[in-house]
C-alpha cells in the first residue's frame, strides 16, 4: 500500500472517534477532491512538476501530521477530564453507599428496638389478663359470700342442697 493510503487510513482512524465516521469521510473526501482539483488545475496549467506535486503531496503530509498531533492532544485531554469524571462519580457513589448502608444499619436498629417493645407489651398484656381473671375470680366469691340469694343458688347449681 502506498505511503499516503496508509497516512489517509491512519488519519481517518484518529478523526473516526472525534468526528464520527461519516463526517471523517466526508472530510477525507474533501480533502482528496480539493488535492485532485489543485493538482488537475495545476496540470492544466502546464505549471506541475514532479517537483510541485512531491511538494504538494509533503505540504499534505505535514498539514495531517500537525491534525495527528492536535487530535492525540485532544484525545488526551478528553480521557484525562473523563478519568477525573469517573473517580470524582465513584466516590460520590461511594459516599452515597456508605450513607445507605448507615440508615439501614439504623433502621435494623429500630426495628430490633420495636421488636423488644412488642415482646415487653405482649408480656405485660398477658400478666394484665391474668389480673384480671383473679379480679373476676375474687369479685365473684365476695358476692357469693356477701350475698346469701347468690350463695344458695350457687350451691343449688352445684347440688349441694336441694330446693
Amino acid at each position: 500500500m502506498p505511503q499516503t493510503a496508509i497516512e489517509t487510513v491512519q488519519l481517518y482512524e484518529l478523526l473516526k472517534p472525534k468526528l464520527g465516521e461519516q463526517e471523517s469521510r466526508s472530510l477525507l473526501g474533501f480533502i482528496e477532491e480539493r488535492t485532485i482539483r489543485l493538482v488537475q488545475d495545476e496540470i492544466a496549467k502546464g505549471l506541475v512538476t514532479r517537483h510541485d506535486l512531491n511538494s504538494v503531496r509533503d505540504e499534505l503530509g505535514q498539514e495531517i501530521a500537525a491534525v495527528r498531533q492536535e487530535l492525540g492532544q485532544e484525545i488526551a485531554a478528553v480521557r484525562q477530564e473523563l478519568g477525573q469524571e469517573i473517580a470524582a462519580v465513584r466516590q460520590e457513589l461511594g459516599q452515597e453507599i456508605d450513607s445507605v448502608k448507615q440508615e439501614l444499619a439504623e433502621v435494623r436498629k429500630e426495628i430490633a428496638r420495636l421488636d423488644q417493645r412488642i415482646t415487653s407489651l405482649e408480656k405485660e398484656l398477658l400478666a394484665f389478663q391474668w389480673q384480671t381473671r383473679l379480679y373476676f375470680l375474687v369479685i365473684a366469691i365476695l358476692i357469693l359470700l356477701t350475698n346469701p340469694a347468690a350463695l344458695d343458688l350457687f350451691a343449688r347449681l352445684l347440688g349441694l342442697t336441694r330446693p
